[in-house]
């Protein structure tokens, strides 16, 4: 489980203070990638708490999960 708390860098970093969007997104692209070299039974799936500041981005989260190919997006109210 990787955790987000938006779509946009704007958004995620602002709402997880010292956080990096483009970093996290670079580090699952990288476990994504040698789950399929390797063919390893692995889940990956992004997790948002979702609030006031970031609810805009919902769509946004469902479309970079797809993107991603991740396994599941779950979404936690706050």
């Amino acid at each position: 489980m990787v955790s987000i708390d938006g779509a946009s860098a704007a958004v995620n970093d602002a709402r997880r203070v010292g956080g990096s969007l483009d970093r996290v997104l670079d580090n699952l692209r990288g476990v994504l990638a040698l789950r399929q070299r390797r063919g390893a039974d692995l889940r990956v799936g992004l997790s948002a708490v979702l609030g006031r500041g970031n609810l805009h981005e919902v769509d946004a989260l469902a479309e970079l999960a797809l993107r991603l190919g991740v396994d599941w997006l779950k979404l936690e109210e706050t």
